[in-house]
């Protein structure tokens, strides 16, 4: 038997491309991330579309205090590490949620 949710605040829809923005709980403040990030591209975030979004979905997640720019190098090198020329913008988030701190360095 399904379960059937009313709850316009699950966790379920988020998978993918959309972060939800765990500290208003407005189900109006999604960073969806869609399209394509050419690997290939250019090395500053701040030249492409990507910066804003970036930002917009580590106020919610372990890199939070990392800056926007660090994060898109070391996206792009992890890409360029396994051969992928282009991916789904998707993996972007997928990526930053997987971010990991040094031990003491969490958010409080």
């Amino acid at each position: 038997m399904p379960l059937n949710r009313t709850d316009n605040k699950s966790r379920e829809s988020t998978f993918g491309f959309l972060c939800y923005d765990q500290s208003t709980r407005d189900s109006k403040n999604k960073t969806i991330f869609a399209g394509r990030i050419e690997i290939g591209a250019g090395t500053n975030v701040y030249r492409t579309p990507w910066a804003d979004l970036i930002k917009a979905a580590k106020t919610s997640l372990a890199c939070w205090n990392v800056d926007t720019q660090v994060i898109w190098e070391r996206f792009l090198a992890f890409n360029r590490l396994r051969g992928n020329a282009a991916v789904p913008a998707g993996f972007l988030l997928g990526f930053m949620r997987r971010w990991s701190c040094p031990t003491g360095q969490h958010r409080q």
